[in-house]
């Protein structure tokens, strides 16, 4: 199915009452993903009501306004999820992302290395951490990450990045 079916499948799912956190969850990371940012938004919020102490909820919801350019609002909600589940390596990520935005790299690194810790397939933490790591010099240390993700990533979702990556370790060895 294309991603407009899958919007309108899960949208009918979504509207049933009592709904179902699971539901909402992916139904709001699918508006999301066709550009529809205030439904996914008004959807991760009746999530969020139905589970506050949900971390995944605050963490999908500040993607969102990450991907909008609410840097302030996305930090907030990634910093809630942390504070409900330290383990979140969405969060940690997206705060890397945001600290990468604001200049600050090595809060960046910090962050994104702490997500891999927590997650070590997370393909695009595995991606902003050896990128930025190359960019600043520091080769040595970005290669077993961005070895991982060479290895790892699947090509149907990364193939501009792996072919990127397959450069960068062809023009360092």
């Amino acid at each position: 199915p294309t991603m407009a079916e899958t919007v309108k499948v899960l949208g009918l799912y979504a509207r049933r009452e009592p709904p179902e956190l699971d539901v909402l969850q992916a139904y709001g990371a699918a508006l999301a993903q066709v550009g529809r940012a205030q439904d996914a938004i008004a959807t991760f919020e009746r999530a969020s009501a139905l589970d506050p102490s949900n971390a995944m909820t605050s963490a999908n919801l500040g993607t969102v306004y990450l991907m909008r350019g609410d840097l302030v609002r996305a930090r907030e909600l990634m910093e809630a999820a942390l504070r409900l589940e330290p383990g979140t390596a969405r969060a940690h990520n997206a705060l890397g992302v945001i600290a990468k935005r604001g200049g600050h790299t090595e809060a960046a690194i910090g962050h994104w290395k702490r997500a891999v810790e927590l997650n070590p397939q997370d393909w695009d933490t595995l991606f902003n951490l050896g990128s930025v790591l190359r960019t600043v010099g520091r080769s040595a240390e970005a290669h077993p990450y961005l070895k991982r993700f060479s290895e790892g990533a699947p090509p149907a979702l990364y193939g501009p990045d792996l072919q990127k990556v397959t450069r960068w370790m062809g023009s360092s060895s």
